[in-house]
């Protein structure tokens, strides 16, 4: 069964459930299409990290480009409400963008990891550190 974390949907036109093992999370409809999308056309740092989170690798199974909400978070580990996000360049300035999103996955019971591109690409193993380490936070 079904535990519902958010008590109403986002202030999202058209919303539709999406169940995720326990947690019950809505999203917006139109994003589906959305994040396909995204899967097909991933940045060089998130096909790198994927590599490394896809076969649960890390002991949890991760799905890429997962509407949650308003919002397509790259990662997210549904076992553990766990989102991983990578931030390219072009989140350097949507910084009060990026809190609204992060407050939002908090709200509806998300942990938020946040990593940026030249982070992923330059220092791989820290990265994985840092997520193995979240894991065995949320786990225990």
């Amino acid at each position: 069964a079904a535990t519902e974390v958010m008590k109403s949907p986002p202030m999202c036109l058209t919303v539709k459930p999406c169940v995720l093992q326990r947690t019950f999370h809505h999203y917006e409809y139109g994003l589906t299409a959305r994040s396909t999308q995204l899967r097909r056309r991933m940045t060089r740092s998130e096909v790198l990290l994927w590599t490394r989170l896809r076969s649960r690798q890390l002991g949890v199974r991760f799905r890429r480009q997962r509407p949650i909400g308003c919002y397509i978070v790259d990662f997210f580990c549904s076992s553990l409400n766990l989102a991983i996000e990578v931030d390219g360049a072009t989140h350097v300035e949507k910084q009060l963008l990026d809190e609204k999103r992060d407050q939002y996955m908090r709200r509806v019971g998300l942990t938020v990891l946040r990593f940026s591109d030249d982070k992923v690409l330059f220092d791989e193993e820290t990265v994985v550190a840092e997520i193995e380490i979240a894991i065995e936070r949320l786990q225990g």
